[in-house]
């Protein structure tokens, strides 16, 4: 990876190596809970995906969910059209609360993508057992959304139908409202995350002799 133009970042969910680019869009679900409405890890899953669908439910391609084994960072909830992963979905629970998260390829060099990861796990691991689990990841397992629907599609392209299907279910979506002590507390956290993987792209990337 030490020639490869990037940076590391580690996720606070989702476990395994992703790539992300100006072609993938990530966004989240952050849902509140109380002791008497829980969501359930499945249900949390199948929201997601249907949310996805009915965002491009113009199309006449079928979404499926189930997992990719041989694609970078397989779930059981991964989104396919036609065997081919175009997007995962984690979550991460919280003190009253669940975030939902998703990875879609919108457009971009998908196989370019998945030959990275692949390279990156061939090259770390060389051959050594580890009681890890790490996918041999086939590049040609992943596609993005752009071929799979053959449309030109963009990442705002893909938030504006997302978007849309909240207002279409009778939902009024709002800017949020960041007051000082929220940027504060944005803020301090922003700064203590950019430490931590500004430390990890340092072990991992030292300066040449």
């Amino acid at each position: 990876m030490r020639n490869v133009p990037t940076d590391i970042v580690v996720r606070n969910a989702g476990g395994l190596a992703v790539v992300a680019d100006e072609g993938i869009l990530n966004f989240s679900l952050v849902l509140p809970e109380t002791e008497k409405a829980k969501l359930t890890i499945h249900d949390g899953y199948v929201l997601m995906k249907e949310l996805v669908e009915q965002a491009f439910s113009d199309s006449e391609q079928v979404i499926e969910a189930f997992e990719i084994s041989n694609s970078y960072c397989p779930g059981d909830f991964d989104l396919s059209i036609n065997g081919k992963k175009f997007a995962g979905i984690a979550q991460r629970r919280f003190k009253n609360g669940v975030a939902i998260m998703i990875y879609m390829s919108v457009n971009g060099k998908q196989e370019q993508r998945g030959e990275m990861i692949r390279r990156f796990y061939e090259e770390s691991l060389q051959g050594e057992e580890t009681r890890w689990h790490f996918p041999a990841v086939d590049p040609g397992s992943m596609a993005n959304l752009a071929e799979l629907l053959d449309k030109p599609l963009t990442v705002a392209d893909v938030k504006a139908r997302i978007l849309s299907v909240f207002t279409k279910n009778g939902n009024t979506l709002l800017p949020g409202a960041f007051n000082q002590r929220l940027m504060e507390e944005y803020e301090k956290a922003y700064t203590k995350m950019k430490k931590r993987n500004e430390k990890i792209n340092q072990d991992h990337y030292p300066e040449a002799d």
